[in-house]
């Protein structure tokens, strides 16, 4: 009996030590056991394991590639060259204009390259222009402390670099060294775009900075603080733009071609000059230039434009200049393509040539560059502004206008054709079931301007009825009239006649009646009476006049059955002259007015 109890607690008292063991075990694979001077055993915690953080566990990016993180921006900006004497004034207020690509190499560390301009005041009306280089380190603050998110909405980044300078001052190429560091605070509001604001500090030194200027022989160097804004595209990763593109369609020739209008100034140097020297003149025909361009979309990154330029130059010279572009879509190559997307930003680089009047070449071959940077209302429309440059040779500099390099600025809209279904059986059956709206009135007015003759400025005035014959064609009858008021006879007309209406939004997207925006262009002609009042030479005469209209019309929906009109008109009109013989006289007009449907 003895012996069975023993053997009782000999099995139970194995049993605890076995449990102990284990426990002790499972203890001790994450904590320290330690014996004392007494023998007994306590146990105790590792400090590191706690007090310690571990590194962030996405200090680098999988796969990496060259270019995969790529990122782009322009900027622009205030600048202050400060005086080494009185260190913290400056001569006035600098501007700073810039484009950079960059890449992160991991999600701390990138690099950012930059092409610069700007102009420097240097005191005593020493203002030279530059153009540079610089490289910058970046370190990503946030990914630093909080690691990679590719969804942060905010974040700070901290650069160091170089740059370099060249001036163009008192007939000389100056240079211009220089390092700078910067804290940029960036707000990313879309998927790949992101704004920023960013305090930079530089010191710079070379001839640049006090050649020419009085008493500054002995400057070693200027510090000069700026603050940048800019906006930018980030490009997306491989599959993020799996994840989030569209698929790029062609389903028939017209799919994807684009067509633009635009209108702008050109010879921008030497109209740079003349604002520079307080003469205004910048809107005279001589500096206004307008273009259309037409082109196709072969995929998502790249697409062929034919462009058709029309202004005048210095010495009155007209030109029609005419090109063939390769267009870069920068921002489908960093974010992919999205069928609508609110901001694009496209590279533009081609042949073009010139043909000038009065001149001796006439036509004058060379290359064309251009950056468009546009805001798309929808998948189809968007607005843009395109500065250009065209490169000729030296025949154009001694025979047109003194420079090899002829610069333009425009501002226009482009029209793209997609991202709809048209069914010609449902468009007319759409049309038909509409019992309203067929018929409309419209009124216009605005300013007229005939190309030759001294007429001045005149004022136009149009009134019609029409009437909706198809879902994209229309008739119009009407009364138009102008009067030049500032010509020395008052020459005034005033004709009746009829236009044929196409409705391009019509025939490329479809019959809407409700649609917000509409494109039309329109052909017309015109017959009536023009009249030349008495001179101190001539007599009054009134004599029959004859004209041909030509018309691209944008109707801008207000309600159900009021839109807003806005409207551009050439004229070829057969008009009475003051010695009682008649001529052919182009006429141009900008039209503004109301059109109402009932």
């Amino acid at each position: 009996m003895i012996s069975r109890y023993a053997a009782l607690l000999i099995s139970a008292a194995g049993a605890l030590s076995s449990a102990a063991q284990s426990e002790i075990t499972e203890i001790t694979a994450t904590e320290i056991v330690k014996t004392d001077s007494t023998g007994y055993t306590t146990v105790g915690f590792n400090a590191l394991d706690y007090v310690l953080q571990k590194p962030n566990p996405n200090r680098y990016f999988e796969n990496k590639k060259f270019g995969d993180r790529l990122f782009l921006s322009v900027e622009g900006g205030a600048a202050w060259f400060m005086n080494p004497v009185t260190t913290f004034t400056s001569s006035g207020t600098d501007y700073r204009v810039g484009i950079s690509v960059g890449d992160w190499i991991t999600p701390v560390h990138g690099w950012r390259f930059g092409l610069n301009a700007g102009r420097h005041h240097l005191g005593y009306s020493h203002n030279p222009a530059y153009g540079g280089v610089s490289l910058d380190y970046l370190a990503n603050l946030s990914g630093l402390v909080r690691g990679a998110n590719m969804s942060r909405k905010f974040e700070v980044i901290a650069s160091a670099g170089v740059e370099y300078q060249l001036s163009r001052h008192c007939y000389h190429n100056n240079n211009i060294f220089g390092g700078r560091v910067g804290l940029q605070a960036r707000w990313n509001f879309a998927r790949n775009l992101y704004a920023y604001v960013e305090p930079r500090l530089g010191v710079y030194f070379g001839p640049g900075i006090y050649k020419g200027v009085p008493g500054t022989n002995n400057f070693r160097y200027r510090i000069e603080p700026s603050l940048m804004v800019g906006l930018g595209f980030r490009r997306l990763t491989a599959e993020e733009k799996a994840l989030y593109s569209d698929p790029f369609e062609s389903q028939n020739a017209a799919e994807n071609m684009f067509y633009e209008l635009s209108g702008g100034w050109n010879h921008l140097r030497e109209a740079y000059h003349k604002l520079s020297n307080g003469r205004s003149g910048l809107l005279s025909d001589h500096y206004l230039t307008f273009s259309f361009a037409g082109g196709k979309w072969f995929s998502p990154y790249s697409a062929v434009r034919f462009t058709v330029s029309y202004g005048k130059m210095a010495y009155s010279h007209d030109y029609i200049m005419g090109g063939i572009d390769y267009v870069w879509n920068i921002t489908n190559v960093i974010s992919g393509y999205k069928i609508y997307k609110p901001f694009e930003l496209d590279l533009a680089l081609g042949f073009a040539a010139a043909y000038v009047s009065h001149v001796k070449e006439k036509v004058y071959p060379g290359f064309e560059f251009g950056v468009k940077a546009m805001y798309n209302i929808n998948s189809n429309w968007g607005i843009f502004v395109e500065p250009q440059g065209r490169i000729f040779g030296n025949g154009f500099r001694q025979d047109v206008a003194n420079t090899r390099l002829y610069a333009s600025l425009n501002l226009g809209v482009r029209y793209t054709i997609g991202g709809y279904k048209y069914d010609y059986a449902e468009n007319l059956a759409n049309f038909k079931s509409e019992d309203s709206k067929r018929q409309f009135l419209t009124l216009n007015v605005g300013p007229a301007k005939y190309k030759q003759g001294a007429y001045g400025v005149g004022y136009a005035m149009e009134f019609g009825y029409g009437r909706w014959f198809s879902p994209m064609s229309a008739w119009k009858v009407g009364i138009d009239a102008h009067i030049f008021p500032d010509s020395r006879d008052h020459f005034r007309n005033m004709s009746f006649g009829g236009d044929y209406i196409l409705s391009i939004s019509s025939a490329i997207a479809g019959y809407n009646p409700n649609r917000f925006f509409d494109f039309s262009g329109s052909l017309g002609a015109y017959i009536g009476f023009g009249h030349c009042d008495a001179t101190s030479d001539k007599y009054s005469t009134t004599r029959f006049t004859a004209s041909a209209k030509a018309s691209f019309i944008g109707t801008f929906r207000l309600s159900d059955q009021l839109g807003l009109q806005v409207q551009t008109q050439s004229i070829g009109a057969y008009l009475p002259q003051r010695n009682g013989g008649r001529e052919m006289r182009p006429e141009m007009r900008l039209m503004v007015g109301a059109r109402y449907q009932f």
